[in-house]
């Protein structure tokens, strides 16, 4: 991670996703808190799922596994505690679909991202991003090796409906998962 205050550095960089389920503690250390949350085709996550020991084995519990952490990150932002409501205002925080990072057409999105951030564009960043930001290495379509014909079709099917089931729900995920998904497949 990027330490705040060390060598003028102005931001704190921590990629552990169950941060994001915490984050109103955070808010509560850090008040000026942003966050971002990287989130990524569905499917190739309960690809990846499948492959380690973490989680389910098969593609439909990995999947319905998979919405369920995005059920606790909202929760994470909008919930209650002690009975009380809160809510992270939505201009502190944002959500950036990895896929669309990671696609031919990155630049309206990492421009978006560094807007959110009120960060100037660095050449490192920049750099790190044109390395590890393609289809290839961030497992983009991993799912097409667990789910061919007939049964690549009904995952799709059932992870569009999981996304209309989260973005009933009011889940910040859903609407640029859903665009991600429209554009991307």
């Amino acid at each position: 991670p990027v330490i705040a205050g060390r060598d003028g550095a102005r931001v704190l960089v921590d990629s552990s996703p169950g941060n994001l389920t915490e984050a109103q503690t955070l808010v509560r250390l850090v008040p000026h808190a942003r966050f971002v949350h990287v989130a990524r085709d569905g499917r190739d996550v309960a690809a990846g799922t499948c492959e380690s020991d973490s989680g389910p084995r098969r593609m439909a519990p990995a999947l319905e596994w998979w919405a369920g952490g995005l059920r606790e990150i909202e929760r994470g932002f909008r919930g209650e505690e002690d009975g009380a409501p809160y809510a992270i205002p939505d201009e502190r925080f944002a959500t950036v679909v990895l896929d669309e990072l990671a696609s031919s057409d990155r630049e309206a999105t990492y421009r978006g991202l560094l807007d959110i951030l009120s960060l100037d564009e660095d050449e490192r960043m920049r750099s790190a991003a044109d390395t590890h930001l393609e289809a290839a290495t961030t497992g983009r379509g991993r799912w097409h090796k667990h789910a061919r014909g007939p049964a690549a079709w009904w995952l799709s099917r059932r992870y569009a409906r999981t996304l209309g089931e989260l973005e009933a729900e009011g889940n910040h995920a859903a609407p640029p998962l859903i665009t991600a998904y429209g554009r991307l497949g």
